[in-house]
């Protein structure tokens, strides 16, 4: 976790290292910092990077914010971020606690979980949807850039790219093997998509719920879980330890039927 003006790092933190993706921190059982936070944030949420390397193994990890009630988060092999609401606009204290630590082989160390980064994210004033809580780190295919998300994901839409006729464009594929796995993509209780996948990139189009009218007051940003049945069979990645769903790519907001369809021309497989 890279130290910056924004983040003071308290207690229970190891020194900072840095690896190809940059710098972090290891924590141990506990740890506690205070976060700059943006004044006058009308969508404040507290973006937590965090994960770590090992097998089978899915450490709880509990927040809790200026002491309040602790949110519980699991977290698996591999990088993902954990996004939490928070009702505050300027600094706040962070206490992040685990419930198991462990020992890597020549380090003497009692290891918690890797974080790569603490911050306040004011979600509506972003330009492009935020993508946390099990998605992976970007790779790439010869199709270009992709990321792996776990069988869980979310995704963050900012109020102001949520007009009447969008939708969210992506593109969609799993391993060949995996075949017929279904994405399910909601909005709290309503589902709003249902998309089957198979080991082929296609684009496909998510109609956005329309936001409700508020009369000139600030809405809070749109909040989608992503959801993938079944797994991607441990048997057909046994050298990778995460838990993974599908791989993504080209997600993006489409205001209308026109931006879409130049969307689409990107990916020859697309369903009309």
């Amino acid at each position: 976790m890279a130290l910056t003006s924004a983040v003071a790092c308290l207690d229970g933190w190891y020194d900072e290292e840095r690896d190809d993706q940059g710098a972090f921190r290891w924590m141990g059982r506990a740890a506690r910092c205070r976060v700059a936070g943006g004044p006058g944030a009308s969508a404040p949420y507290l973006k937590v990077t965090v994960g770590h390397g090992r097998r089978s193994v899915a450490p709880m990890l509990s927040l809790s914010i200026n002491g309040g009630p602790a949110t519980e988060r699991r977290v698996r092999a591999g990088m993902s971020s954990v996004l939490l609401a928070i009702d505050a606009s300027g600094d706040v204290e962070v206490d992040l606690t685990v419930d198991h630590t462990f020992r890597s082989p020549g380090d003497t160390r009692r290891l918690g979980l890797l974080v790569r980064a603490i911050e306040v994210v004011d979600v509506n004033r972003l330009d492009e949807p935020l993508q946390v809580e099990g998605w992976y780190e970007w790779e790439r295919d010869r199709c270009g850039p992709f990321r792996w998300i776990a069988p869980e994901a979310r995704v963050i839409i900012p109020d102001g790219m949520r007009e009447a006729g969008s939708s969210m464009a992506l593109a969609a594929c799993t391993l060949p093997e995996s075949g017929g796995q279904v994405l399910t993509v909601s909005a709290g209780d309503r589902v709003v998509a249902v998309v089957t996948l198979d080991g082929e990139w296609r684009g496909h189009a998510v109609p956005l719920p329309a936001a409700p009218a508020t009369g000139g007051i600030a809405r809070p940003p749109l909040d989608l879980a992503l959801r993938i049945a079944p797994p991607v069979p441990r048997a057909l990645h046994l050298a990778d330890d995460r838990w993974l769903g599908a791989r993504l790519a080209g997600l993006r907001i489409c205001p209308d039927a026109r931006s879409l369809q130049a969307w689409r021309a990107q990916y020859e497989s697309a369903p009309a």
